[in-house]
């Protein structure tokens, strides 16, 4: 599904303005994308762009009255679902009932949990395990490595566990996407 952006007129008209991958600018002039005759409103006031990975950002380009995001002045903001972005008279939020069910976690500011951070790499599992059995050759695992030992000689202090473990899983993410 697309993003849409809806614009909510000071006079109540609502526009919408579905984002496939562009940068749309919004201002008084007839050069803007979209045009909104508001006194407030600067000739180029703002753009809005979806970005790759889907990251919707908002910027104010130096208009003279600013924008706000929820009651508060801003130049820049990744916008999220619920979000209510002022210009002049105007709001500007997210379409929540255009999208499914991922784009909504994705723009409610949700983190995607480790499967879905795998699925959006486009790696299988098959992948994983070879790389994790190329990892540690030569050394006896009996199967894939795990992450935490087995044994325990002392008590592991959990918050000191967790960085070497997503190190470890960070470390992989990257061999995996190819990166050094």
């Amino acid at each position: 599904m697309a993003v849409v952006l809806l614009i909510k007129i000071s006079d109540g008209t609502i526009i919408d303005v579905p984002m496939f991958g562009s940068t749309v600018v919004i201002g008084r002039s007839s050069k803007a994308d979209i045009k909104i005759d508001d006194k407030l409103i600067s000739s180029r006031h703002c753009s809005i762009e979806l970005k790759s990975g889907n990251q919707l950002i908002f910027r104010d380009l130096a208009s003279t009255n600013g924008s706000f995001l929820n009651n508060s002045r801003i130049q820049e903001v990744r916008m999220k679902i619920g979000d209510r972005v002022q210009i002049g008279d105007n709001f500007i939020y997210i379409d929540e009932s255009k999208l499914n069910v991922k784009e909504k976690d994705h723009f409610s500011g949700k983190r995607a949990n480790f499967q879905e951070q795998i699925e959006m790499t486009g790696i299988s599992q098959k992948n994983i395990s070879e790389i994790l059995k190329k990892e540690s050759a030569g050394k006896p695992t009996g199967g894939i490595p795990k992450i935490l030992p087995k044994k325990k000689a002392a008590p592991v202090n959990q918050e000191e566990q967790e960085p070497k473990d997503n190190n470890r899983l960070f470390g992989l993410f990257k061999k995996l996407l190819g990166k050094k």
